[in-house]
């Protein structure tokens, strides 16, 4: 007689396989969103530190013009904090984006690893199955 055991035992393991498989890409959607959120941060922060270098600019360039009242070296050391300002908010522009799109990335990745451990859990849910099947046919000889 086939010892229907084998039967029960192939189901719960293919059950835990398939709720394995669920966790897993339940848990990589939520690291995805964790980092959306890092990206919003991130978009925030390089408005702020933009803000930062051009107000900390400004206050130089008021003290220099205050100090050196006008004409033509007052210009120059002008421009030239400008030009500075506008190399800094470069740099900083380009940082974020670098860190944005890595964290993109990661999102992306995280979603992908997720799809891919919960179709791995259906291919071992259905390899348990036929394995359990297998034996309850087996037990029968």
């Amino acid at each position: 007689m086939a010892n229907p055991l084998y039967l029960i035992a192939a189901g719960v393991s293919a059950f835990g396989m398939l709720y394995s498989g669920k966790a897993a890409k339940a848990q990589a959607k939520q690291q995805a969103y964790e980092l959306k959120i890092q990206e919003q941060n991130e978009i925030l922060n390089s408005v702020m530190e933009e803000n930062a270098i051009v107000n900390e600019n400004q206050k130089v360039i008021e003290q220099n013009l205050a100090v050196m009242q006008g004409g033509e070296s007052s210009l120059v050391a002008t421009d030239e904090i400008i030009k500075k300002q506008k190399q800094d908010v470069q740099v900083t522009q380009t940082k974020s984006l670098l860190k944005r799109d890595a964290l993109i990335r990661g999102g992306k990745a995280a979603l992908q690893a997720g799809k891919m451990s919960q179709r791995a859990s259906y291919i071992g849910a259905v390899g348990s199955l036929i394995g359990g099947g297998a034996k309850y046919k087996d037990s029968d000889k």
